[in-house]
């Protein structure tokens, strides 16, 4: 276990540092103490489920202040399986030595939304297909959520 503090003593971090990264949970604090978020690592890599969850933890907290699900809320809602999906099957590969990301960031789900202005919906789906290219070009492979692939193939 590594701890790391602040200047004026109070906890900063703390976490298993095994092989120079993290693996396990790894919590950060604010510099008076209040855990600020805590975070899941595997072999040195964050565990992209866990941020995930966290998302989906924000959203639902937002959905319940609100009172309401409205329709962008709804979509990225819909989105987390389809992510979690691609999550679980690019560290499946990593684990049989394929390098391999997965690429479904909750912005790109508001890509092609009628309430979505033109011009950050081309923005948008511009830095999601750029993303996939330097990956490809780097020789690693996407894993993308299925309703997401027809985005990664426009022009």
């Amino acid at each position: 276990l590594q701890e790391i503090f602040y200047d004026n003593g109070q906890l900063r971090v703390r976490g298993n540092w095994i092989d120079g990264g993290y693996d396990g949970l790894s919590e950060t604090f604010w510099d008076n103490g209040q855990l600020s978020f805590r975070q899941n690592y595997r072999d040195g890599e964050l565990n992209g489920l866990s941020e995930l969850f966290d998302e989906l933890s924000d959203l639902l907290h937002g959905v319940y202040l609100i009172g309401e699900l409205g329709s962008q809320a709804r979509r990225i809602l819909e989105s987390y399986a389809e992510r979690s999906g691609a999550i679980i099957m690019a560290q499946a590969l990593k684990e049989k030595g394929v390098q391999a990301q997965a690429v479904c960031g909750r912005q790109i789900y508001l890509a092609n939304n009628p309430q979505t202005p033109e011009s950050f919906n081309e923005k948008l789906l511009a830095d999601f297909q750029h993303e996939i290219s330097t990956l490809s070009q780097a020789g690693v492979i996407s894993v993308l959520p299925a309703s997401l692939r027809s985005l990664a193939i426009q022009k």
